[in-house]
């Protein structure tokens, strides 16, 4: 089964090639403001079409996890740990 999608804005548009794994809902204290469910599963199955420039990397604390996010509309199409 083959996924797509795009952010609200549509400068950012995505296909997942296979189910995620698993879905979870995320402890960490960005991740519980915003009510975030991450899907989790190998990068590999994930393809991100996006301009350059147009998901600026965040990263807090021990930088273990970063975020990125539209820079228009505020979606994160992926978190990479």
């Amino acid at each position: 089964m083959s996924l797509e999608g795009k952010c609200h804005c549509g400068a950012v548009h995505f296909t997942l090639n296979e189910n995620f794994a698993q879905i979870a809902a995320c402890n960490h204290s960005i991740c519980h403001r915003l009510g975030t469910l991450w899907g989790h599963g190998p990068i590999e199955n994930l393809a991100i079409s996006a301009n350059a420039g147009t998901t600026p990397r965040y990263s807090r604390g021990d930088k273990n996890m970063a975020l990125h996010t539209c820079k228009t509309c505020g979606w994160q199409p992926i978190g990479k740990i």
